[in-house]
C-alpha cells in the first residue's frame, strides 16, 4: 500500500491488478484492482483480499512448531485501502466475477 500512497500517482494512468498466486492448480486468480485515475478500488474476492491482508502478519522467523503468524488482529480490507480511501477512492464489490486467471 505504501508505494501506491504517493500523491504523484493518485489521479495518474496507472492501475494495479491483485492475484492469488496460491493454487494446488497453479492458477494466478485476480481478486482487486485499483485504478489510481478514476479513484476505484474493486474488490472480486473479499475471501482472497482478507487471505492477501493477512500475509502482513506473517513471522518471518518462525520454527518448527510455531505459529507462522504473528499474534495481532488482521486489519479490515477498509483499513487496509484506509490511506487511499483518506485521498478520495472509493471501495467497491462488484457483484461479477473476475474472468482474469493465468495457468503458471
Amino acid at each position: 500500500m505504501k508505494s501506491l500512497n504517493q500523491e504523484e500517482l493518485v489521479g495518474s494512468n496507472v492501475s494495479v491488478a491483485m492475484f492469488d498466486n496460491n493454487s494446488p492448480e497453479r492458477e494466478l486468480t485476480m481478486f482487486a484492482t485499483i485504478n489510481m485515475q478514476t479513484k476505484e478500488i474493486n474488490i472480486y474476492n473479499e475471501e482472497m483480499m482478507q487471505n492477501w491482508i493477512k500475509k502482513e502478519n506473517i513471522n518471518p522467523k518462525a520454527k518448527p512448531g510455531e505459529s507462522l503468524y504473528l499474534e495481532k488482529p488482521v486489519r479490515t480490507i477498509a483499513e487496509y485501502f484506509g490511506p487511499l480511501i483518506e485521498k478520495g477512492f472509493e471501495l467497491e464489490y462488484p457483484q461479477e466475477e473476475p474472468t482474469l486467471t493465468f495457468k503458471v
